[in-house]
């Protein structure tokens, strides 16, 4: 009966292993997109966004001292993309800040649960054009590959330029946006 019982215990706590294996990865995942949908408030400082206006996504760039910000206006008033450093904006689009701004952007949203055995993933972005030049914003996991990505691609004239992101920087979430019946979505 002893070893009966030990080898069960050996073929439980191995399941067992596995299972808080999978259980505990699924959790830095779920706590990371509950820190990046804004589970904890991290100060405006890392952000772009005016202090009456919502952080929607914002992140530092990596191997840059610049942040790229999506900041909604106050009940819903209109969108808007910044790119710079506090106090001094490069770039912002839309100029003018009214409910017309929100049709300028253009949203893809798709994400499927279901753990490690679904192959849990998600990929989100907004893009816009301006003077040419196309930005798409992005925000992208897969829970089995481990790899959880963010950025801005910036296109003219056939190049494109890749603004990588900072996930540990990271204020809100494009997920955020999801649904909100003002963006035209494009699926």
């Amino acid at each position: 009966m002893r070893g009966w019982r030990r080898k069960c215990l050996i073929d439980i706590s191995s399941d067992a292993g596995v299972y808080m294996s999978r259980l505990s990865y699924s959790l830095v995942v779920i706590l990371t997109l509950f820190v990046g949908l804004g589970g904890f408030n991290k100060a405006k400082a890392s952000s772009l966004c005016l202090g009456d206006e919502v952080i929607q996504f914002s992140f530092k760039v990596t191997d840059a001292e610049k942040f790229v910000s999506l900041c909604e206006g106050r009940n819903q008033g209109y969108l808007v993309y910044r790119l710079g450093v506090p106090g001094d904006i490069e770039e912002q689009y839309p100029e003018q800040l009214n409910s017309e701004s929100w049709r300028g952007f253009s949203f893809s949203g798709y994400s499927r649960g279901g753990g490690v055995a679904n192959d849990a993933m998600g990929d989100y972005s907004l893009s816009f054009n301006r003077r040419g030049v196309s930005y798409t914003v992005f925000q992208g996991w897969r829970l089995v590959e481990g790899r959880y990505e963010i950025g801005v691609v910036i296109g003219s004239g056939g190049t494109r330029r890749l603004l990588s992101g900072a996930k540990e920087e990271q204020v809100g979430s494009l997920v955020r946006l999801d649904g909100k019946a003002m963006l035209k979505n494009r699926w």
